[in-house]
C-alpha cells in the first residue's frame, strides 16, 4: 500500500508550506489549496485519505466547506481535522461534527500533530480526546 494522501486546506502560505512539509517528512502525499472552490476540485481528483481544515478561509469559511464535503459522494467518509486557534467549543458552534470530525488548536507540536494524524488515519473515527 502507497502512502497515504491529505489535502491541507490552508489559506497561510507559511503555515501550509510548514504543515506540507511536515507531513511529506512523514511519508504523506500531500495537495495544499487555500480556498473552497480549489479545494472542492482537488478533493475531487485527489481522493484524500484525511483532510486537514483551517477553519477561518477567505470566501468560504472552513464550517462551509466541511459542510458541502459531507454533503458530497467523495467527502462524505473523509475524515477532516479541524486546526484552528479558535477554542474548540466555539469551532464546534460553527461546524457540525461527527464521528469523523476531529479539532487540534494551533499552535501545536509537530510530534504531536503527526501523532494525530496516524491516529486518525488508522481508526477512523475519532479518538477520544481530539
Amino acid at each position: 500500500m502507497g502512502a497515504k494522501h491529505i489535502l491541507v486546506i490552508e489559506d497561510d502560505s507559511d503555515m501550509a508550506g510548514m504543515i506540507d512539509e511536515l507531513l511529506r517528512l512523514n511519508g504523506y502525499e500531500t495537495r495544499l489549496a487555500a480556498d473552497g472552490a480549489t479545494a472542492l476540485t482537488l478533493c475531487r481528483e485527489f481522493s484524500p485519505d484525511a483532510i486537514i481544515l483551517d477553519y477561518m478561509l477567505p470566501t468560504m469559511g472552513g464550517a462551509a466547506l466541511h459542510e458541502e464535503l459531507r454533503k458530497s459522494d467523495y467527502g462524505r467518509n473523509i475524515p477532516v481535522l479541524f486546526l484552528s486557534a479558535l477554542p474548540e467549543r466555539e469551532l464546534r458552534r460553527g461546524a457540525a461534527f461527527d464521528g469523523l470530525t476531529y479539532y487540534m488548536s494551533k499552535p501545536y507540536r509537530a510530534n504531536e500533530f503527526v501523532a494525530v494524524i496516524g491516529q486518525i488515519l488508522a481508526l477512523g473515527v475519532n479518538p477520544a480526546g481530539f
